[in-house]
C-alpha cells in the first residue's frame, strides 16, 4: 500500500479503519525478517522519490502512527 501511495498522483487519501480480532488458530507470519523487508522496502521508496524530488516518503515509527 505504501508504494501505491508513492507512486500515484492522489488529491486525496481517506483511511478506512478496521480492527483485527484475536486469533483463534495458527500463528502469526510477522517476523523480524519481514519487519526488516519492509523497513528496507521504504529506504529504497524514500531513496528513489527524494531524487525525482516528486514525492516525499517519511519514515514513520510505530509511536508516530499510533499518535495519529
Amino acid at each position: 500500500m505504501v508504494e501505491v501511495l508513492a507512486m500515484g498522483s492522489y488529491k486525496k487519501v481517506v483511511e478506512i479503519p478496521y480492527k483485527f480480532q484475536q486469533r483463534t488458530e495458527g500463528e502469526s507470519k510477522l517476523s523480524g525478517k519481514v519487519t526488516l523487508e519492509y523497513l528496507k522496502q521504504l529506504k529504497d521508496l524514500r531513496k528513489r522519490y527524494n531524487k525525482a524530488n516528486k514525492y516525499q516518503v517519511e519514515i514513520w515509527s510505530t509511536e508516530r502512527m499510533m499518535a495519529e
